[in-house]
């Protein structure tokens, strides 16, 4: 059910590099904090600015109201 419905929504994965990461000041502090995969999913929501769709609770604390993207509870968005 959960898997239909993001497949209906059109959600792509997007593909980012560490050296991309990296590369931006802002999110080495990131990868200390929450590790690759996690800093990796917050670099490419800002970077395409787009809506991040998580079931990790830790991740809402990477989320600042300047950001140009929006971090929503996977089980939030289902229920929508």
């Amino acid at each position: 059910m959960a898997l239909e419905a993001l497949r209906r929504a059109g959600v792509k994965e997007q593909p980012c590099s560490l050296d991309e990461i990296c590369g931006e000041p802002d999110f080495e502090d990131l990868l200390c904090r929450y590790g690759l995969t996690d800093a990796g999913l917050v670099y490419v929501a800002h970077r395409e600015e787009c809506v991040l769709l998580t079931d990790d609770r830790r991740l809402f604390g990477a989320y600042s109201a300047g950001s140009r993207f929006k971090i929503l509870g996977l089980e939030d968005y289902l229920r929508a």
